[in-house]
């Protein structure tokens, strides 16, 4: 009885918390990815151009169009993965530090129905990715009705340079 409690009030905190960052309205300008289970995952850079080496903050956007509340755990080990790739390839995982998201919850994100949250991520390009074009896609892992979904963003067109 007492675990079932204190995981209500986790998720009334978490929900209180995250709602702040959500919105009515998407972005005029953003491309989704895959539709899973009525929600949708977007990622945007301020720069495709990327310096090798550096630290780069991506935006990410999840619209909630389902009539179900959306989850969304906030930090890596709970399912968030940046994919690199190019034409040879060449995979590299660019891992966040789960104490750089810069939004939303440590634990958790409620996404309610007919709304987007958005949160950004610091990503390290490291000094091993090697200059080239690139193609970047986020993977990110949801829970809707206690189970766990996938949702796939779109994909960024990279450039990094020495």
């Amino acid at each position: 009885m007492k675990i079932k409690r204190i995981a209500a009030l986790i998720m009334t905190l978490t929900t209180a918390f995250s709602v702040a960052g959500q919105t009515d309205r998407s972005p005029t300008i953003t491309n989704w990815g895959t539709m899973s289970c009525g929600a949708r995952l977007s990622i945007a850079l301020s720069n495709n151009i990327i310096p090798q080496g550096t630290n780069i903050v991506l935006t990410c956007l999840i619209k909630n169009d389902s009539t179900n509340l959306v989850s969304a755990p906030m930090w890596a080990p709970m399912g968030f993965y940046a994919i690199l790739t190019n034409n040879f390839g060449t995979l590299h995982e660019l891992i966040p530090n789960p104490e750089k998201f810069l939004g939303g919850s440590s634990i958790a994100s409620s996404i309610m129905p007919g709304q987007t949250n958005s949160y950004k991520v610091l990503l390290n390009f490291k000094q091993d990715i090697k200059p080239g074009n690139y193609e970047l896609v986020v993977s990110r892992t949801i829970l809707v009705e206690h189970k766990s979904y996938k949702l796939v963003s779109n994909a960024l067109k990279i450039n990094v340079e020495r």
